[in-house]
């Protein structure tokens, strides 16, 4: 069975351009699911986690990774170190 992914979910992570910002994000080559650490159940993988964060504290492109975040509205993930809430604030984590 096959699942199908909703592209207007995705569409912002999917519009790259070589040469933007994201070329210089210190997890350019990490996995992403270490950003996508939430199991759905209130549930977290806490060592993910704290990997993904180690790699936002030192990344020089932190803040435009932010904005990414919230001016496409994506409420999974973490973006600049931040993460969206159920309730729809960003909160910090580093």
């Amino acid at each position: 069975m096959t699942t199908s992914i909703d592209k207007d979910l995705i569409r912002p992570l999917l519009d790259y351009n070589p040469g933007d910002w994201r070329d210089q994000a210190a997890c350019k080559n990490m996995d992403t699911n270490l950003f996508f650490t939430d199991t759905g159940d209130g549930g977290q993988d806490l060592d993910k986690m704290r990997i993904a964060l180690e790699a936002c504290r030192n990344c020089p492109v932190v803040a435009e990774c932010l904005k990414f975040g919230q001016s496409n509205d994506l409420r999974y993930g973490i973006y600049g170190g931040h993460r969206r809430t159920r309730r729809g604030q960003w909160v910090s984590l580093i």
